[in-house]
């Protein structure tokens, strides 16, 4: 299965920074200023599936835009990412 170490988002590009089991703490710089945003992430992932007849292997990926406040979470800091990341391990 292809890990999470990644991703593109809303115009940022996130970096895994802390990973603890299926929860990650990202950081995030804007494509077009000098903005960090920082999520708290619950990772999903499929065994593999086929979309438009191209088969997609194993692979983890973040929770969508609908899905935060549930499975992904907005900090305004390191700090607090690493705060709220150690309330949702509980």
């Amino acid at each position: 299965m292809k890990k999470l170490t990644e991703y593109a988002k809303n115009g940022y590009d996130y970096k895994i920074i802390q990973r603890e089991n299926n929860f990650a703490i990202a950081r995030g710089e804007s494509r077009i200023s000098s903005a960090i945003n920082w999520e708290v992430i619950e990772i999903q992932s499929h065994n593999g599936l086929t979309m438009g007849g191209v088969f997609m292997p194993p692979a983890e990926f973040p929770p969508s835009n609908e899905q935060f406040g549930i499975k992904g979470w907005t900090a305004s800091n390191k700090e607090q990412a690493k705060e709220i990341l150690n309330r949702r391990k509980i």
